[in-house]
């Protein structure tokens, strides 16, 4: 081949040394997220050769290096000790028709309704892993004060992992497990979308996360964490809410007022036609298109 094309850290140097070894195609190295350390201690401690072998890599000038967010890549431009624009951003694309077309609202609606959750529910939902990077303890207790504060909000968390019984264990033990349901793993993450008024993620970390994309593709406010890449995604008042802190009682505050003055129904609109515009499938394709021909004629 003319060019190699390798995602995340491992797979770079495995594609790297694989290029050495033969007539060293052109190598496009694709990270994702942030860099290692800053993701977990345990990314970095399986791997402790990373970041010099990466440092070796970029010395070539057959490697292109991209990123998905700027977020990560100031990140791996501190790590690396190397300028930003040696960094190529080419942002994700979600293929929301294709989502569209999977959705069985019928099916959806007669499962929120088994849930005991109606129309007259203001249904603050999560798409995410149950790990301790995601922090489902502290969503779990923003909603309890926020159902304590208006008894017409409804919890709704879509996703599975090793910290599933932990979780359910403490909506248990705060007498809650008919007003902040755990669904589970599901393939119809879009349907599940359309069933939320506002989307929560409380991540102690993040790279650019396409729970964010798909929610606002969707048209559903996020107010999330401002880490990583989310501010790239959400517009800060406009299409949802970003905060810093773990401070509970501010994070129950940003979201009631968005729903006692209805401003979370007035973003709506704002978040679908701004990230389909900006996170589409075929601008992702273009721009990839665009870096494979900047590539090519490297190479001529």
């Amino acid at each position: 081949p003319d060019v190699i094309h390798a995602w995340q850290d491992e797979t770079i140097l495995t594609a790297f040394v694989a290029c050495c070894l033969t007539d060293r195609p052109q190598l496009i190295g694709s990270a994702r997220s942030l860099r290692p350390d800053e993701k977990s201690e345990l990314h970095i401690r399986k791997r402790p050769y990373l970041r010099e072998c990466m440092k070796m890599v970029l010395e070539k000038d057959w490697f292109t290096f991209t990123i998905n967010s700027k977020a990560g890549r100031k990140s791996y431009a501190e790590w690396l000790q190397i300028d930003e624009d040696n960094i190529k951003i080419i942002h994700n694309g979600t293929d929301f028709e294709s989502m569209e077309r999977g959705i069985n609202i019928g099916h959806i609606k007669n499962e929120i309704a088994e849930l005991g959750i109606y129309k007259d529910n203001i249904v603050i939902g999560g798409v995410f892993r149950l790990e301790s990077g995601k922090r489902p303890k502290l969503w779990i207790d923003i909603l309890h004060k926020l159902i304590l504060k208006d008894d017409r909000i409804r919890g709704i968390l879509v996703g599975g992992g090793k910290m599933e019984n932990s979780v359910r264990k403490w909506i248990k033990e705060i007498k809650m497990e008919n007003k902040i349901k755990v669904i589970g793993e599901k393939s119809d993450v879009a349907g599940w979308l359309t069933q939320m008024d506002i989307f929560l993620l409380t991540s102690a970390s993040e790279g650019l996360p396409n729970a964010v994309i798909e929610a606002q593709g969707f048209g559903v406010p996020v107010v999330s964490t401002d880490v990583g890449g989310v501010s790239e995604i959400v517009m800060q008042g406009i299409t949802g809410e970003l905060f810093k802190d773990e401070d509970t009682e501010n994070i129950v505050e940003i979201i009631l007022s968005l729903v006692e003055n209805n401003k979370h129904k007035d973003m709506q609109l704002s978040s679908k036609e701004n990230i389909r515009r900006k996170f589409s499938l075929k601008r992702m394709i273009d721009d990839t298109e665009n870096m494979y021909n900047e590539v090519f004629s490297a190479i001529n």
